[in-house]
């Protein structure tokens, strides 16, 4: 029979124990969960950052290769349908109007990834990579426009410009990528 209390009562006490974490155990948890949050919010930012450098990159190159493939077709065809815009790329068009019509077309396609409100390229007329550090257009901003060449038998060469970096050391001209088309004067 005392054997039988004994037990008992370890067992009563053993179960009315509180099992709760020490106060230092939760802060070494919380320094923990810290320190891989910072880590992983940096992590976050980069590949945001290089999402968002990548897909600019393709904008401009496939905006680029549209306006190449669209002078080609000018060879054989005057007008070309622009799916989302209601009228048509006529190669009869001044070169100044044909780049008003891609900038249009450009709207439609893509919008610059470090500014959601900023739709496609502007058109900017005669030399656009002089021009785009002084339309404040921002890193990802894209501007068309044409040079005068003796070069080429149009006279003229149509420019994609993009800025992909910030002007921070007032310099000139900000870093941009440059694809040149040979207008195809009809």
């Amino acid at each position: 029979m005392n054997v039988k209390l004994v037990t008992s009562n370890v067992l009563y006490k053993l179960n009315n124990i509180k099992k709760a974490f020490t106060l230092i155990e939760l802060l070494i948890v919380v320094a923990i969960i810290g320190i891989l949050a910072s880590v992983g919010i940096q992590m976050y930012q980069g590949y945001m950052e290089n999402a968002k450098l990548n897909t600019m990159i393709q904008n401009h190159h496939g905006l680029c290769n549209f306006i190449r493939s669209s002078q080609l077709k000018c060879e054989f065809e005057t007008h070309q349908d622009l799916t989302g815009i209601p009228y048509q790329l006529n190669c009869h068009d001044s070169i100044h109007r044909q780049n008003q019509t891609y900038a249009l077309y450009s709207a439609t396609l893509f919008s610059n990834p470090y500014n959601k409100s900023q739709k496609g390229c502007r058109s900017v007329g005669l030399n656009p990579v002089k021009k785009i550090g002084l339309n404040q257009l921002g890193v990802g901003g894209c501007a068309i426009g044409y040079l005068d060449s003796t070069n080429v038998a149009s006279g003229k060469i149509i420019q994609c410009v993009t800025q992909i970096d910030e002007d921070k050391w007032m310099r000139p001209i900000s870093d941009v990528l440059v694809d040149s088309v040979i207008w195809n004067r009809k």
